[in-house]
């Protein structure tokens, strides 16, 4: 027997609808209130007026700290997808396999998509769309970089693989 946990808030403007589509329906699923939300449900059925509003989970008394964290976050991802922008030709260009290299000319497109869709974001939320060095994406480039110089001398198909 599947079990689906239902984590939807509820309907309308203050909560997520009910999600329902084959992948929680039909066969042997057994749908189950997610425990977080099991006894707040039993005590609106019960005839309390208390609902789910997951507009008061969070912790934080400023929402001006959550949006800066926020910002924070946006700018950390603008910069990684923008480091990625420019390390995908360099990795495509390296890569002996077709295949290698259609999936990383393919990614490259996904990644440009992605920083638009992230310039947009920081438009909607008011802010400058500024990077800030994401030391992550940095090191996985690096990584990157090292393949592509091991491979040099390799075997072509052996150099596609680390």
């Amino acid at each position: 027997m599947d079990q689906f946990f239902n984590d939807s808030t509820g309907a309308g403007e203050d909560g997520e609808i009910d999600a329902r589509g084959p992948w929680n329906e039909g066969g042997d699923w057994d749908r189950v209130e997610a425990p977080a939300f099991q006894d707040l449900r039993q005590t609106d059925r019960a005839g309390s007026e208390s609902r789910v509003d997951d507009r008061s989970t969070s912790t934080s008394e400023s929402p001006e700290a959550l949006e800066e964290l926020l910002v924070d976050q946006l700018r950390d991802l603008l910069n990684a997808e923008g480091q990625l922008v420019k390390a995908l030709p360099k990795m495509a260009e390296a890569a002996n396999s077709e295949a290698l290299r259609s999936a990383f000319e393919v990614h490259l497109e996904q990644t440009k998509g992605h920083v638009e869709r992230l310039k947009e974001v920081f438009g909607l939320v008011g802010v400058q769309a500024k990077g800030k060095p994401c030391k992550g994406m940095q090191g996985l480039i690096e990584e990157g970089e090292e393949v592509i110089e091991e491979a040099e001398g390799k075997d072509p198909a052996a150099a596609d693989w680390p």
